[in-house]
């Protein structure tokens, strides 16, 4: 394993950090939608977490930088070392480090806030493009290497790497999670196929996803262990249960093109339409869909998670800002078991 790099930022950050304070877009006051523009242009907002702090980080793609919201309401961004990185997808450990994949670099990233230092890691695999992260409660770093063709551990103590091949060739991998018991679940886009990777044994399991050519990518774990995805192919929600290794589907209410996924507090599935304008949730317990349709006419939301209070953050790739759903503003919404629901916010929002 190659360490690329280990860099010391307390004398450049003076240089390469940007605070700015939000500036909270116009709109009716009892709104459940909150918009803040992201203080770089063009900046395409990516993969999105939130810390134990209740602050909210997200890459820029394009702009090669990792940022973050606070609850104090401003923004700041950290560019990352090495040119290029192209960040996409992050985690925040109970330590408060954030990690994240540097697809165009092959490495993974670390960066601590308290001393605002970066860490790069080079990923063993040549051009393994590093594409989704998760990390397990003994903080190790989960990551898929979608033209790698592996499943790849990083432990942040030994800083060391562990790579699984996958069975399935050229599975092409890419959404991945943890779930309660510290099983490893990732999506075989290529494949066609849910995989499973015990840290345990070190086996893989592979279950063939029941629709043929799904184009599964992300996926959410729920409290209870469920995972869930999507068949973009299809227009469907999928549940599959470890248990029972059953798949069942929820047809979508509209046929939308599904980028993010994730699961509140109370275990309800949300996700977003990227070419749809609109946030979708789906409530297990009555099997009900409700959207939400965005306000602005180029929206489209890329990734999405949910905090603690169980309100739910968007990165807004095209119009460049971070989106904020306070789920306790939307519960004068009334919901029929069966029936999908839409609310579409206020046509003024933004005058």
């Amino acid at each position: 394993m190659k360490l690329a790099a280990l860099f010391s930022f307390l004398f450049l950050l003076f240089f390469h950090v940007v605070f700015v304070s939000a500036q909270e877009l116009k709109q009716d006051a009892d709104s459940a939608f909150h918009f803040y523009e992201v203080p770089t242009k063009h900046s395409y907002p990516g993969g999105i977490a939130v810390d134990s702090k209740g602050s909210v980080w997200f890459t820029q793609y394009r702009t090669n930088k990792l940022a973050i919201f606070t609850k104090a309401a401003y923004f700041k961004e950290y560019e990352v070392p090495t040119q290029g990185a192209n960040p996409y997808d992050i985690a925040v450990d109970s330590n408060g480090n954030v990690w994240f994949v540097e697809s165009g670099a092959n490495q993974i990233g670390r960066f601590n806030p308290q001393s605002g230092k970066f860490d790069e890691y080079e990923i063993p695999t040549k051009k393994g493009e590093p594409t989704r992260i998760a990390i397990d409660k003994k903080g190790n770093i989960w990551f898929t290497e979608f033209a790698g063709n592996k499943i790849g551990v990083f432990d942040p103590k030994k800083k060391g790497f562990k790579e699984y091949d996958i069975p399935t060739e050229l599975s092409q991998p890419v959404g991945i999670g943890v779930d309660p018991s510290g099983t490893i679940w990732f999506i075989e886009t290529h494949g066609n196929k849910l995989g499973r990777l015990s840290p345990s044994t070190k086996k893989i399991k592979e279950y063939i996803i029941p629709f043929i050519f799904s184009a599964a990518s992300e996926l959410a774990i729920d409290k209870s262990g469920n995972i869930w995805f999507t068949s973009k192919r299809d227009f469907k929600l999928i549940k599959f249960t470890p248990s029972s290794e059953g798949f069942k589907d929820y047809p979508l209410p509209s046929r939308g093109v599904v980028e993010g996924i994730t699961s509140d507090k109370n275990g309800a599935i949300w996700f977003c339409e990227r070419y749809g304008r609109r946030v979708v949730r789906f409530t297990p317990s009555t099997a009900t869909f409700t959207e939400f349709d965005m306000p602005m006419k180029d929206s489209k939301p890329i990734d999405i998670v949910a905090d603690s209070n169980g309100n739910i953050w968007i990165t807004e790739a095209v119009s460049n800002q971070l989106v904020k759903i306070d789920v306790s503003k939307l519960g004068a919404l009334k919901k029929d078991e069966g029936l999908s629901i839409k609310f579409e916010p206020p046509k003024n929002l933004f005058k």
